[in-house]
C-alpha cells in the first residue's frame, strides 16, 4: 500500500464509522496532490453535516501536509452506485 491508498482508506474510515448517517464515502486523489472526497448522506440535515465538518476539520488538522477537497452530496433517495467513477476508497456507514 502506498501512503495515498493508506490516507484514503483513513479519512474514509473516520468519516464513515464517525458519523452514522453517512451512507457511503468516497476518496480519490488528484496528481497525487489533493484528496477529493465525497460523503453520501441520505438527506440534508444540518446536525448531520456539521457532524462531518467537525469530523474534516480534525482530519485537516492531522494531515497538515495534504490539500483536500471536501463535499457531501445528499442522495436524496437515489440508490447509492457501486462507486464513485474516481474512487479509490469507498466505505459505507
Amino acid at each position: 500500500m502506498t501512503f495515498s491508498t493508506d490516507l484514503t482508506d483513513s479519512v474514509a474510515f473516520h468519516i464513515g464509522y464517525s458519523v452514522p448517517e453517512v451512507e457511503a464515502v468516497f476518496a480519490a486523489f488528484e496528481d497525487s496532490k489533493v484528496l477529493h472526497v465525497w460523503s453520501v448522506v441520505p438527506e440534508y440535515n444540518r446536525a448531520v453535516y456539521r457532524a462531518i465538518y467537525a469530523k474534516e476539520k480534525q482530519i485537516i488538522d492531522h494531515f497538515d501536509d495534504v490539500d483536500f477537497d471536501f463535499n457531501i452530496i445528499p442522495s436524496d433517495g437515489r440508490d447509492r452506485p457501486p462507486s464513485h467513477p474516481c474512487s479509490s476508497a469507498s466505505i459505507s456507514g
